[in-house]
């Protein structure tokens, strides 16, 4: 979603949509991108990239959290690793404050 979506939305539901974490800095932040990078990258639905080599809806979601588009399997997974790796940080963090 973009962030000029984001904003439309927001206006329209009187809500406050929080930003995409591309570089989180609290545990929670951190926690929100490992969050979406397990779920996502962990088995993905669907291809990677399109039959003209261009990155799916799954690949796009990716760089809107500041990640490079995964190109196989071997990259989602390293994806889901990295997510994994940002909930034990935030969880880690949140427990020395």
């Amino acid at each position: 979603m973009s962030r000029k979506q984001q904003k439309e939305i927001s206006k329209a539901n009187n809500d406050e949509l929080p930003p995409d974490a591309t570089q989180p800095k609290t545990p929670a932040e951190m926690r929100r991108k490992g969050d979406f990078l397990l779920k996502q990258f962990s088995n993905p639905q669907g291809p990677l990239l399109t039959p003209e080599g261009k990155s799916t809806v799954l690949g796009l979601s990716a760089i809107a959290w500041g990640e490079a588009a995964p190109k196989n399997a071997a990259a989602a997974h390293r994806l889901a690793k990295k997510g994994e790796a940002l909930i034990a940080r935030a969880d880690h963090d949140s427990k020395k404050t």
